[in-house]
This record gives structure tokens, C-alpha cells and sequence, in this order.
């Protein structure tokens, strides 16, 4: 599934017309014209350095003769790495990035993993951070996507600051933050590193500016590399990457009648950030104790997505105080209205005027306001007009959207989504149509497109709702195992 909402995802976004995007790093391979592409290497190895007979190109393949590395020897910094390679049978190789310190190799590096993933030799007995995809012996591959020996497979490594992902034949395998990696022993999942990195210095302190590379014959066999090519990221624009949030309501029935809700969060958040998530959402978290939940969310390492509010909370001065103190405390820059119904359309309109009112007042603080829909404004109309018109018209008001009832109510999520032309300040709420889980069999959005439109428009939370099951995780975790890797691709692709 994850594969298939992946390459969706990048044609999703070249339809989308994303002009600041390259195209998607899947198969097949097209260029791609919005980088600048040179070769790794000159066709006579001039710019490498390398122990002369371990390495040769010919035809345009570069392949490894001896366990010996070839380097750049010019540094990069802020790039994305583009190759086929084919691994020989029992072959064992990888991909060099971050070599600050050719004195100091191999410890001042980063190793993709390049492997023959179906050899007896490896097969069920390497461990999870030791096959094709990895950053070796720091974070294993979400899964196994490398063909087998004899076989060309297609590697794309996006390197910036300290930010790397891998798409491996057109699968997001590996999105990792250096920074999470701050104890030298110890990776963030709680794995040990390999006892031969013991001594190497943690990630998080190592430069992203260096050497790139490929091990030679780790081994019995080597590797073959072909279309080798970089790219520098550093003209791209800079944009907060999309996050993936988890609104609590989808598992209300675990911590909702606890008369002590922060104690039933203090189980569900590390379950919740263990699926993926960056981000929790609900509406209690303005009334709670602030100092017993800003600990919980700091201990595991999630933020609050936005906060439903009430006119009172901004319209009463005292109110708006603590809803400032709130804000600055907990980064919180979109405020919501979750619920309104009216009879005229006049009414709507006055409503989206009460919100631009209150906006006023939170603006000094870099606060938005807006609202969060449902179903009875695409459904129900008022004075010949539907809801849902006036508050995506021109003169509308910021919103939550809610894809679920959008696609319910016969409108396309995507095409919704591009005509708010930025007043989607914070997030949309992915809920699926047709199955319980986002992603799951029988569920009716349109994934690649939607999070292709929301990434263009700027949209920051991707937030899951799933409301059909609110007792159990499990529709939580599958929808962040299929949502996930689209959220990582089109940051990469930014």
C-alpha cells in the first residue's frame, strides 16, 4: 500500500504543478529538470580519490575491484545523491555521506547501506539497521525494498543539514533527524550501535558538510553503480516541514471518562510518538495543568498540533490573557472554532466576520483564528446557498478542514484544498471515507493527491481522525503507517 501512495503521490504532486518540487525519485526514473544535476565523478576519475586499481569506469559503470573506498574530493553540503547500483551475489557495500575527516574515517561519516538483502549470508541474520536503505548500525529501513542480486535498483539520498532520507526503488526506507541521535552509544529506538562503533562520536555533533563516497568489496562481492549524479539543495526555499499529528478523539474511549486524563495520556503519548506521529490534538488541553502536560509532551517529544477555543477565550479580556499565556507556552499559532450552525447565509457571513474580529486581537501574537467544519455545511442549504461556499469564498474564513466530510459531501479534498489559497494556516484533518483506518482497504480519499495539494498550499499538520473505533490504537497506527511515508517524501521533495 505504502509503495503504491508513494509513486501516486509523485505524480500527484507533478499534476499539482509544483513548481518549487522536483519530480519524485521512483521508478520509472525521469530527469528531473528543476535540479541541477552534475556527475558524481568525471568520466576519468580525476575528481575522485581513490587506491589506484580498486575502482573503474567503464561504460559508463562504475564498479568496486578491492575493499577500498572511492571519495569526492570536494566537500558537499545541502544535496540530494541519485544512482542505480546492482549488487553482485553476496555483495556488501554502502554509501558514504557526511565524511568531514578523511583522517578520522570511518568515524566522522554517515553509511547508507547498499546489500544482496536475499544472500544466505545475510538473509535472517542481519539486524534491522544492517539491511539495504539503513543508516548502518543507526536506523534501519522501514522495510526491505532492494531487488534482487543481478538486478538494478535505484537509490536517492536527500541530504540536508541535519535532516537524510532515502527513497529506495521508490519507497521512503529511512527519514531520519541527526539531532534525535545524542547519546553515542544508544540510538533514539533504544538499540545499541554495532560494538565497532563504539568510540564514534554521536550524530548529532558530527558536521553535514563533507566528502561523499562508496564502500569497494566489503567482502566476497562488490557493486556496480550507473547514472551517478548530485545536486545542490541550497537554492531550494525553506519551509517548515509538513508534520504528522494524531487527534486524541480517535482513541476517546481510552482516556475520555478518566477523571485524571493527563494520567491515561501519560500511557497513550509514547504509544502515539512510537507510530510516528509529531503532534497530538485535543480540546482539553487549554483546561489542564498546564506544567503536568507540557512534561508529558516534552518527555515524549510531541507537540501540541493547534487548540479549539470558544469566542469567550479571546473576547473576554481576562480569557484572552490565558489563552495568550497558553499559546506562547505551548507554540500554538492557530486557534479554532469547532462548531457553529446558523439558518441564513447572512449569519455565516457575520460569523466569518466574528473570526477575522477575534484574529485582530490575537495578531499582535502571531496567532490565527478560523474554524473547524463538518458535515452540515456542504449538506444543508441556507438562503440557496451551501455553508460550505461562503466559507471557502473570497471573503471566507480560515479553516481546519475536515476531508472526511468533505469528500462525503460530494466535494474533491484536493481541489478544496488548492482553492483556499493559504488560509489553511495550520492544518486539515485526514479522516478517511469507507474504512476505519487512512490508507486501509475500501477507504475512498485520495491520499497522494491530498497531501500533494496540502503540501503546495502550505498546509503544516497532516491530523489523523479516525473515529469509528475510538477504543483501540490500531486504526491510529495503520494510518501513520500509510501516511507517514507521504508526509516524508514531499518534505524531501521540498
Amino acid at each position: 500500500m505504502e509503495d503504491k501512495l508513494i509513486v501516486a503521490a509523485a505524480a500527484a504532486m507533478l499534476m499539482a504543478g509544483c513548481a518549487t518540487a522536483p519530480r519524485a525519485p521512483v521508478e520509472p526514473h525521469p530527469d528531473t529538470p528543476a535540479y541541477s544535476w552534475k556527475p558524481l565523478f568525471a568520466d576519468d576519475l580525476s575528481d575522485a580519490e581513490f587506491e589506484r586499481g580498486s575502482w573503474k569506469l567503464e561504460g559508463g559503470v562504475l564498479r568496486s575491484l578491492l575493499d577500498k573506498p572511492i571519495w569526492t574530493k570536494a566537500d558537499y553540503e545541502d544535496y540530494v545523491l541519485d544512482f542505480e547500483y546492482m549488487m553482485e551475489k553476496d555483495g556488501n557495500s554502502g554509501v558514504f555521506i557526511y565524511l568531514s575527516n578523511l583522517d578520522q574515517f570511518p568515524k566522522y561519516k554517515i553509511e547508507v547501506q547498499l546489500l544482496d538483502d536475499e544472500s544466505p549470508k545475510f538473509k535472517g541474520k542481519e539486524l534491522a539497521y544492517q539491511q539495504s536503505g539503513s543508516l548502518y548500525g543507526r536506523a534501519a529501513a522501514l522495510e526491505i525494498a532492494s531487488k534482487h542480486a543481478g538486478e538494478w535498483n535505484r537509490m536517492t539520498v536527500f541530504c540536508r543539514g541535519k535532516s537524510v532520507h532515502v527513497v529506495l526503488n521508490g519507497k521512503a526506507v529511512v527519514d531520519a533527524n541527526l539531532d534525535d541521535w545524542k547519546d553515542p552509544l544508544v540510538n533514539p529506538d533504544g538499540t545499541p550501535v554495532p560494538p565497532w562503533h563504539r568510540g564514534f562520536p554521536a550524530l548529532s555533533t558530527i558536521p553535514t558538510r563533507g566528502r561523499v563516497g562508496f564502500q569497494g568489496v566489503h567482502g566476497d562481492a562488490g557493486v556496480q553503480i550507473r547514472n551517478l549524479r548530485i545536486a545542490s539543495l541550497g537554492g531550494a526555499v525553506a519551509r517548515p516541514p509538513m508534520k504528522l499529528g494524531c487527534q486524541l478523539w480517535g482513541v476517546k474511549d481510552l482516556w475520555f471518562d478518566n477523571p485524571d486524563k493527563l494520567a491515561a495520556f501519560a500511557e497513550i503519548f509514547p504509544k502515539v510518538r512510537a507510530m510516528g506521529y509529531d503532534g497530538v490534538q485535543c480540546g482539553s488541553f487549554i483546561r489542564m495543568d498546564a506544567d503536568r502536560l507540557e512534561k508529558l509532551l516534552n518527555e515524549n517529544g510531541l507537540s501540541v498540533v493547534d487548540q479549539p477555543i470558544s469566542f469567550e477565550d479571546v473576547e473576554d479580556e481576562a480569557k484572552l490573557a490565558k489563552t495568550v499565556a497558553f499559546c506562547r507556552r505551548f507554540n500554538v499559532d492557530f486557534l479554532y472554532i469547532p462548531w457553529f450552525e446558523a439558518k441564513t447565509a447572512a449569519e455565516w457571513r457575520a460569523f466569518c466576520r466574528r473570526l477575522d474580529a477575534a484574529e485582530a486581537k490575537l495578531s499582535p501574537y502571531g496567532i490565527r483564528v478560523g474554524y473547524h467544519h463538518h458535515i452540515h455545511e456542504l449538506t444543508t442549504k441556507v438562503d440557496g446557498e451551501y455553508p460550505w461556499d461562503i466559507l471557502t469564498g473570497p471573503d471566507g474564513a480560515r479553516l481546519e478542514m475536515d476531508i472526511g466530510p468533505v469528500l462525503e459531501g460530494g466535494r474533491n479534498p484536493a481541489e478544496e484544498i488548492a482553492k483556499m489559497n493559504g488560509r489553511l494556516p495550520s492544518g486539515i484533518h485526514a479522516k478517511p471515507l469507507g474504512a476505519t483506518a487512512a490508507g486501509a482497504t475500501g477507504d475512498r480519499q485520495d491520499w497522494p493527491k491530498v497531501v500533494a495539494a496540502a503540501e503546495k498550499s502550505g498546509v503544516k499538520w497532516l491530523v489523523v481522525e479516525c473515529e469509528k473505533r475510538q477504543g483501540t490504537f490500531d486504526d491510529i497506527a495503520e494510518s501513520a503507517r500509510n501516511l507517514r511515508p507521504l508526509v516524508s517524501l514531499v518534505n524531501a521533495l521540498r
